[in-house]
């Protein structure tokens, strides 16, 4: 009863400088699931924020407070609200999917505030 993983493929763009792209590997009618999405749900969008570190008095390498030089790189692919600490984040090759493109367009959309 599951469901199949291998809808999609990843390929280079036919569009220049785009990089790598979600491809049907073969017809899919409409209504079809492309591919299915399990999510790694995280509770606190700040545990995936990068601190500069030094090293103690002892040598040990500890967190410079207060000094985030960035995030994760994972924080890219994941789903989330401005007013919200949770984001997820799919587990499949569906992070290939185009997920804020200026062409997207309908709803929810990351172009019109969806």
């Amino acid at each position: 009863n599951g469901q199949c993983l291998d809808n999609m493929v990843m390929k280079k763009s036919t569009i220049p400088q785009a990089g790598r792209g979600a491809f049907a590997r073969r017809f899919l009618p409409k209504g079809s699931l492309v591919v299915p999405v399990p999510l790694l749900q995280i509770v606190e969008r700040n545990s995936l924020n990068m601190y500069a570190h030094t090293l103690n008095d002892k040598g040990k390498k500890v967190r410079v407070e207060g000094k985030m030089i960035g995030k994760q790189l994972l924080l890219n692919y994941c789903f989330g609200h401005n007013e919200s600490s949770m984001v997820l984040c799919p587990t499949t090759n569906a992070i290939l999917i185009n997920h804020c493109s200026s062409r997207q367009t309908g709803k929810g959309g990351c172009g019109d505030g969806g």
